[in-house]
């Protein structure tokens, strides 16, 4: 394990350095979609403070709260389910519908 987090960073960083300009412009893009300038500026007045200092470094920490996490962990169970039941159901639909339409089987076959 030590040999395998000495190995990470380095491993890591030119795919750190190649994203991250791209993805901060696009986070960027995406609180000026979602803000007005003066609803950034409040925001920008609560993270100097130092409640909002700690909010913004801690916040997605909380992800990994145990109550958070286990309340996640029982949502993506359930949506787990629900997709492989979605799944079966779909390719029962689209067996069903292959086996009345040959045709259309035979031009999926000759990729058309």
């Amino acid at each position: 394990m030590a040999d395998f987090f000495a190995w990470l960073p380095g491993t890591l960083m030119p795919t750190i350095r190649r994203h991250m300009p791209a993805i901060l412009e696009a986070t960027a893009t995406a609180y000026v979609r979602e803000f007005s300038l003066d609803e950034l500026r409040q925001i920008r007045s609560f993270a100097v403070t130092p409640a909002g200092a700690h909010y913004f470094r801690k916040s997605t920490e909380l992800l990994s709260d145990p109550a958070v996490a286990a309340a996640n962990q029982s949502y993506f169970k359930d949506l787990q389910a629900l997709q492989q039941a979605v799944q079966e159901e779909i390719k029962a639909k689209v067996i069903a519908y292959l086996e009345a339409n040959p045709e259309a089987l035979e031009r999926l076959s000759a990729g058309q």
